[in-house]
C-alpha cells in the first residue's frame, strides 16, 4: 500500500477520537490604529487584538479568550486573559460560569468599540462595572424573553475584583419592536447605589437615530445618528455629560470594508481630559 495513503490513515484514527470529543473553533483579530492626540502621534490599541477558543461537546460550550494588544506604549494594560468560562444550555436559554463580560456591557451597540472612537470610557462608562472589562467568578444565565434578550448575572462576593462587594449582581434586557430598538440595564456596582443605562434607536428616512442614558458615575446623556454612506457607515455622536459644556464627548466616524478588512477614520473630541484625537484604524478578523 502506498506510505502516503497509510500515514493518511493513520493520521486520521489518532484525530477522530479528539473530534469525536468536541468541535473546537479558533478565531481572533489584529488591529492597528495611527491617531493624532492633541498633536502627538502614537499607535494604539484598545483592546481589539485577541484570539479565542470555542469548543463545543454537546449542551456544554467553553471559551478561552487571550488579550494580545500590542505591548510597548500599552504594556501596562496588557492583561493576558479576557474571558475564560464553561455554559450549559438550560431552560431554554445557557448558563455561563466563569469569568465573563458583565451583561451590561456595550448594550448601547457601539460599532466603534474597541478602537479609539469608542464611546466607552468617554461618553458611557468603562469599567469591569460599566460596559466594558470582565467579572471573575461570574454566574450569568442569557435567554430569550417575548423575542427580547435578558441576562441576569451574580458575582460571588469573594471575587478579588470585586471585594467591596456583598455580592454584585446586574439584569440587561434589549429587544427591538419594529422600528424601534430598545435596551435598559442595572447593576448594583462595586457596592455603592445601583446604576443603571437606559437607550432606545428608531431607524427613518435612512438613518438610525439613538438616544440613550448612562447614570454609572455621573449622569451621561448620548444623542447620535448613523447612516449609510459610500458603501460604509457614517456615524455623528454626541454626548452631555452633565457636567459643563467643556467636558462634552462629540464624535465624528466613518467605518467600511475593504478587501475583507474592517476599516475606520474619525475625530473624537473628550472635554474631561481636553483630547482631540484624529485616526484610521484597521482591523483584519480570522
Amino acid at each position: 500500500m502506498n506510505k502516503k495513503i497509510i500515514s493518511m490513515a493513520v493520521a486520521a484514527a489518532l484525530v477522530a477520537p479528539m473530534a469525536a470529543q468536541a468541535e473546537v473553533k479558533v478565531s481572533g483579530r489584529v488591529a492597528l490604529e495611527l491617531t493624532s492626540s492633541n498633536n502627538v502621534m502614537d499607535f494604539v490599541d484598545h483592546g481589539m487584538n485577541r484570539l479565542e477558543f470555542v469548543g463545543t461537546q454537546g449542551d456544554w460550550t467553553a471559551k478561552l479568550g487571550l488579550d494580545m494588544r500590542q505591548l510597548g506604549n500599552n504594556a501596562a494594560q496588557w492583561t493576558g486573559q479576557r474571558d475564560a468560562w464553561v455554559a450549559v444550555k438550560m431552560g431554554g436559554g445557557s448558563l455561563t460560569m466563569g469569568r465573563a463580560s458583565t451583561v451590561v456591557a456595550n448594550l448601547e451597540g457601539d460599532k466603534f468599540i474597541g478602537t479609539f472612537l469608542q464611546m466607552r470610557g468617554a461618553a458611557v462608562d468603562a469599567g469591569q462595572f460599566g460596559s466594558g472589562s470582565f467579572n471573575n467568578e461570574v454566574i450569568q444565565y442569557k435567554t430569550k424573553v417575548g423575542g427580547a434578550n435578558l441576562g441576569v448575572e451574580y458575582v460571588l462576593s469573594a471575587d478579588a475584583d470585586a471585594s467591596v462587594n456583598t455580592g454584585h449582581y446586574a439584569v440587561a434586557l434589549k429587544g427591538k419592536a419594529g422600528s424601534l430598538g430598545y435596551y435598559v440595564g442595572m447593576n448594583n456596582g462595586a457596592g455603592a447605589a445601583n446604576n443603571m443605562k437606559v437607550g432606545a434607536s428608531m431607524e427613518m428616512g435612512g438613518m438610525n437615530v439613538r438616544l440613550g442614558m448612562d447614570n454609572y458615575a455621573a449622569s451621561k446623556l448620548n444623542l447620535g445618528v448613523d447612516m449609510k454612506m459610500a458603501g460604509g457607515t457614517l456615524d455623528i455622536t454626541f454626548a452631555d455629560k452633565g457636567n459643563n459644556a467643556a467636558s462634552s464627548y462629540t464624535r465624528i466616524a466613518y467605518m467600511t470594508k475593504a478587501a475583507g478588512a474592517d476599516l475606520h477614520a474619525g475625530y473624537a473630541m473628550n472635554g474631561t481630559d481636553g483630547a482631540d484625537t484624529f485616526g484610521v484604524g484597521v482591523t483584519v478578523k480570522f
